[in-house]
């Protein structure tokens, strides 16, 4: 892999935690024997961008979008519920798919599935471009985004992202704090 390449890559994973690194998804002999484990065990559900899409609605519930010609696995997305919403737990994508692919997902998927998605309270830098993208389609297409977070005494409070100078003035402070998050609304 080049140096560009896993630029790439990483510049794509809002968030990488546990066993979901970069080295997995790009070794072909891995990626196949974990999608084989997806289609076997998985539901699918539909289609996406000319990929299988895959789902587990347990207790872990993930979505895998699996490329049906070289049957490895573009895209693994976990989610959660918190704070009256589901926020994308883990996201990872294999450097040989198409790039955008989890903003696209997000908008024409996770939208459609739930009432509202949020980030999680890991914002790593990579995190932050993400959702710096997903707030300035999101306000283009007009979805309601905004900031949330849970205040001294364990209530939600939310501010409603006007337009993107607001989002610049306030953008700090919601990657400054663990409890803080950005929501986009279908």
């Amino acid at each position: 892999m080049t140096f560009n390449q896993l630029h790439d890559l990483i510049m794509e994973m809002p968030v990488v935690t546990g066993d979901h690194v970069p080295q997995f998804y790009d070794k072909s002999d891995q990626n196949q024997n974990f999608t084989k484990i997806v289609m076997t065990s998985a539901e699918q559900v539909g289609h996406f961008m000319g990929y299988a899409l895959y789902a587990y609605k347990n207790n872990r519930p993930s979505y895998y979008l699996v490329d049906d010609d070289q049957i490895i696995l573009a895209i693994q997305l976990e989610y959660s519920k918190s704070f009256d919403s589901y926020y994308i737990d883990d996201m990872c994508k294999s450097a040989k798919h198409q790039k955008n692919m989890m903003l696209d997902f997000l908008f024409q998927v996770l939208l459609k599935e739930f009432p509202s998605i949020q980030s999680s309270h890991r914002h790593t830098t990579q995190a932050q471009g993400f959702w710096l993208r997903v707030v300035e389609k999101g306000l283009g297409d007009d979805h309601t985004c905004s900031f949330v977070a849970l205040d001294e005494n364990g209530e939600l409070d939310e501010l409603i992202i006007e337009d993107a100078a607001m989002f610049a003035a306030y953008k700090d402070i919601v990657w400054s704090g663990e409890e803080n998050r950005i929501r986009i609304y279908a």
